[in-house]
């Protein structure tokens, strides 16, 4: 590569995408390799080129329970951590030991953009295990106390960042993320309401059925909106079936 390029690693990329991570580094990738050479490592199987822009996968040796299956992520983390790289830009937790890797091995700057906390994620001890729990908040924080700098998505995030690892300010950034206004328009057609038969004011809710996404609060809370409001959900995939 080019020393006027960034490899991305992530757990996920479009149009395998379970949460926003997928969607984030799927239109930051497109839009940065507009400027510069862009390689995306992610856990997968789907391989392309597209002008600037390489997507390599690395195998899935982490299905079922992958928290609990450290041979798996030691082996995939090694394996994307393989080939060198002029700077390494890290999303999830997932990733993170391949992303320390990558560092220490190819002596490159680390730069990390947590789209969560770890330590803000407590019910994951109760939904995939406490060993699982252990080993995320471990590896999450390896490549955040050795980043080079880290992109925090919103001043809460910030203050949580320095909250939970003691990170100087000075080493931070606050980038929100952006949007694809191309894609991301206000509508003013009312065709999508009338088939759902939504009649009336409402709150929405978009995101996956999850502890992290507070819809038991949302449920309880709604009780006390007025009677003539509706609630519309749109979930994605559940994190466990209970």
């Amino acid at each position: 590569m080019s020393d006027k390029s960034v490899t991305i690693l992530n757990s996920e990329y479009p149009p395998y995408s379970v949460g926003g991570a997928g969607m984030l580094v799927g239109e930051l990738s497109k839009f940065l390799s507009k400027k510069i050479e862009v390689e995306v490592r992610y856990i997968g199987d789907r391989n392309f080129n597209k002008g600037k822009l390489k997507v390599n996968s690395y195998a899935n040796n982490i299905k079922g329970k992958y928290q609990d299956d450290i041979d798996g992520i030691l082996d995939m983390s090694g394996n994307m951590a393989d080939k060198k790289a002029k700077i390494v830009h890290n999303f999830t937790w997932y990733t993170s030991y391949a992303a320390f890797l990558m560092k220490r091995l190819h002596k490159i700057p680390l730069i990390s953009t947590p789209t969560s906390l770890e330590p803000l994620r407590p019910w994951k001890e109760y939904t995939l295990g406490a060993k699982g729990y252990k080993i995320s908040k471990y590896f999450e924080k390896l490549a955040l106390l050795n980043s080079d700098h880290i992109v925090a998505q919103s001043n809460a995030m910030k203050k949580d960042i320095q909250k939970y690892y003691h990170i100087n300010e000075d080493k931070i950034s606050l980038i929100p993320p952006g949007v694809n206004s191309s894609i991301y328009t206000k509508k003013s057609s009312k065709k999508v309401l009338k088939r759902l038969n939504i009649n009336k004011d409402y709150i929405l809710f978009v995101g996956r059925i999850s502890f992290q996404k507070g819809i038991d609060c949302l449920l309880d809370a709604f009780d006390r909106v007025d009677k003539n409001v509706n609630l519309v959900c749109c979930f994605g995939r559940y994190d466990d079936k209970e």
